[in-house]
């Protein structure tokens, strides 16, 4: 049973706090922590690369190698 199932049911027997909106805000909400805690991560990732070019230059050299493989 998944988070919106439980919402779902809960709509029913609380349907003055459990609304289409609060629901759909729900939903949201975890959407967009989701994608913000990716693309923070990502962000970081680049940035700590960045200020260290021989690390980057190997993480480059890997990345090529699983192309080659590809």
């Amino acid at each position: 049973m998944t988070l919106i199932d439980v919402m779902l049911s809960l709509k029913d027997t609380e349907p003055e706090f459990y609304t289409d909106q609060t629901i759909k805000g729900v939903i949201m909400s975890t959407l967009t922590a989701g994608s913000q805690t990716s693309a923070a991560t990502l962000e970081w990732a680049m940035s700590l690369l960045l200020n260290n070019p021989e690390t980057m230059q190997k993480a480059s050299e890997e990345i090529d190698v699983i192309n080659l493989v590809d």
